[in-house]
C-alpha cells in the first residue's frame, strides 16, 4: 500500500499538479473521542444545526456536541412513546426540530422539549419504515428509502406523501456493514440552487425537480463512459458545481446545472469521500487524506495519521471534520493554532516548544508575539528570530513573565535566578532596545508572580511574600504593609 501511494503521488506531480506531504500551512487537530465523552468511535453521519450544535451517529446512540462537551441521547426519558434511537441515518432540519432518519421512522427533535417523537413515514407505501431525511423546502421534509421512493412530511399538517419513485438501484440494507460497495452515506441525496433533489447512484445521476416534478439524466447527456462506478460526491452549492470521487477514474464534475463536466486527478483510486468548501477540495483515496486547491494546481497528501478517516465534512466557520474510524471525531481547524502545528513545523525555534511547552505570550507594539521570553513569533508569514540575540543571559536563566506596558509601551521583562539570590527586571523600549536594569533579592522577596501598570507610570508586583510597588525615582521596591501577613501567594 505504501509503494501504491507513492507511485499515485509520483503520477499526480507528472500530471501539473503540486504535491507537498503534511505541508498545508497553518492547522491545528483537535479530537473527540470516547474519551470526551462520545458514547463510540465510529460516527457515520454528521450535521451542524443552524444552532451550532455537531450531531453525530453512533452505533448505539445519537451524540450532541455543543462545542466543549458531548451529550449522549441514549436514555428512555428523552425519547417520547417510541424506542430509543440507536442508529441515525442522515439529518433535516426546519425552525423548530431536528429529523434524523432510522430503520424505524423519522425520528423528530423538539429543541424546547429536549425530547424526540417517531413517525412511520412510509407505513401507506411501503413495508419498510426506513426514512432517510434529504432536506428542508416548501414547508416540507423530503424523505427517501431503501426503495429510493421519494416522500415529503408536511411540518405543520404532520402527513406524509409519496412524490416519486427515483429509478436508482435500490439498497439491500442501511447498515454498513451489508452494503458491499454500494456504501450511500458518502452520496447523500442533496438540494442543488435550482431546485433539484440530486440522487447519486453509481452508475447515474439523477436529479427530482421540485417544480415540474420530473426527472432527468445528466450523465446520458453528457455521454459518461458506462464504466465509471461513482463512489462518493459533493455538492458546491456557491459554485454550483457536483464532484464526485470515483473507483477508477479521479474526480468529475458538474458544472452549470451538470451541462458541463471536467475531469481532473485520473491517478487516483477509489476516491471514498469527497467534500468541498470555500477554496479547498478534501478526499480520501488509497488510505490518505488529499487536499487540493480549487483548480487542483496545489495539493497537499497526509500518508500517515488518518489511513482510516470518513464521512468528511467542513462545518460553517470551515474547519474538516471526519471520522477516525473507531476513535472518534477528527477537526482540521485550517486558521490554526497560533504557532505552526509540530507535524507542519521545521523551524528549530517552534520545534523548541514541543519539548519546553509554551508558558508565556505577550503581543509586542508591531503585532509580533513574545514567546516564553525568548522568541518572537510573527503570526503573518510564521517566522521566528531569537529576542535581543545580543544578550545571551536571556537563554540561559530561567525566566519568569514578560509584560508590556500599555501606557509606555515598554517591555519589562523578569529574569530569575541569574546568581545566588540575585534577580533583575530588564525593560526594553517600544523598539525593543535595552533601556535599563532593576535588581531585585529573590531570597528576601520571594518568587515573582505578576505585574500591573497604572497610567501614572506606578506599576505593582506580586511576589510571594506580597504585594510591592515600584518605586520608579528610587529605583526600588516598597512593600505595600496593608495586605495581612497570612496571605502567601498574590496574583
Amino acid at each position: 500500500m505504501k509503494f501504491l501511494i507513492k507511485i499515485c503521488i509520483a503520477i499526480t506531480l507528472c500530471c501539473g499538479v503540486k504535491m507537498r506531504s503534511q505541508n498545508i500551512g497553518n492547522y491545528s487537530v483537535t479530537r473527540i473521542t470516547p474519551d470526551e465523552g462520545l458514547s463510540q468511535g465510529s460516527n457515520y453521519f454528521w450535521f451542524e444545526d443552524r444552532r451550532g450544535f455537531v450531531w453525530l451517529t453512533c452505533n448505539d446512540a445519537l451524540n450532541r456536541y455543543d462545542g466543549s462537551s458531548v451529550k449522549v441521547y441514549n436514555l428512555k426519558y428523552y425519547f417520547k412513546n417510541c424506542p430509543t434511537l440507536q442508529q441515525a441515518y442522515g439529518f433535516a432540519e426546519d425552525k423548530d426540530h431536528l429529523y434524523i432518519g432510522s430503520t424505524r421512522g423519522l425520528y423528530i427533535y423538539d429543541y424546547q422539549l429536549d425530547e424526540f417523537t417517531l413517525v412511520d413515514i412510509y407505513q401507506k407505501y411501503s413495508k419498510s419504515k426506513t426514512a432517510i431525511p434529504i432536506g428542508f423546502s416548501d414547508g416540507k421534509i423530503w424523505i427517501f428509502n431503501e426503495a429510493y421512493q421519494l416522500a415529503s412530511f408536511d411540518v405543520k399538517t404532520k402527513q406524509s406523501k409519496q412524490e416519486a419513485q427515483i429509478p436508482v438501484e435500490s439498497l439491500k440494507s442501511v447498515h454498513i456493514y451489508d452494503l458491499d460497495g454500494n456504501v450511500f452515506y458518502f452520496r447523500m441525496p442533496f438540494f442543488d440552487k435550482h431546485r433539484n433533489i440530486c440522487f447519486i447512484g453509481t452508475k447515474e445521476i439523477i436529479t427530482y425537480n421540485l417544480e415540474s416534478q420530473k426527472t432527468a439524466f445528466p450523465f446520458r447527456k453528457l455521454q459518461i463512459n458506462p464504466s465509471v462506478v461513482i463512489q462518493s460526491g459533493a455538492y458546491d452549492q456557491k459554485n454550483d458545481a457536483l464532484y464526485l470521487g470515483t473507483v477508477g477514474n479521479g474526480i468529475l464534475v458538474l458544472n452549470d446545472d451538470y451541462q458541463k463536466i471536467n475531469y481532473h486527478q485520473p491517478s487516483l483510486k477509489r476516491i471514498e469521500s469527497i467534500t468541498v468548501k470555500n477554496n479547498k477540495i478534501v478526499l480520501m483515496s488509497g488510505n490518505s487524506l488529499f487536499i487540493f486547491d480549487m483548480q487542483f494546481k496545489n495539493g497537499s497528501v497526509f500518508p500517515r495519521d488518518f489511513e482510516r478517516a470518513y464521512n468528511l465534512q467542513f462545518d460553517k466557520i470551515g474547519r474538516l471534520w471526519f471520522c477516525d474510524d473507531g476513535q472518534g471525531e477528527v477537526i482540521l481547524d485550517f486558521r490554526g493554532a497560533m504557532l505552526k502545528n509540530t507535524l507542519d513545523g521545521r523551524d528549530s525555534l517552534i520545534m523548541s516548544f514541543k519539548q519546553r511547552g509554551v508558558s508565556d505570550l505577550v503581543e509586542l507594539p508591531d503585532h509580533t508575539i513574545l514567546v516564553n521570553s525568548v522568541t518572537i513569533f510573527n503570526p503573518k508569514d510564521f517566522s521566528t528570530k531569537k529576542f535581543a540575540s545580543d544578550r545571551t543571559s536571556y537563554y540561559s536563566n530561567s525566566r519568569s513573565k514578560s509584560y508590556k506596558n500599555p501606557y509606555t509601551k515598554e517591555l519589562w521583562m523578569v529574569e530569575n535566578n541569574l546568581s545566588g539570590n540575585h534577580s533583575k527586571i530588564a525593560v526594553f523600549d517600544e523598539h525593543l532596545k535595552f533601556k535599563k536594569s532593576y535588581d531585585f533579592d529573590n531570597i528576601q522577596m520571594g518568587k515573582h508572580q505578576s505585574m500591573v501598570s497604572f497610567p501614572d507610570s506606578t506599576s505593582l508586583f506580586s511576589f510571594s511574600t506580597g504585594l510591592y510597588f515600584f518605586n520608579k525615582a528610587a529605583e526600588k521596591f516598597e512593600k505595600l504593609k496593608s495586605i495581612p501577613k497570612s496571605e502567601l501567594f498574590f496574583y
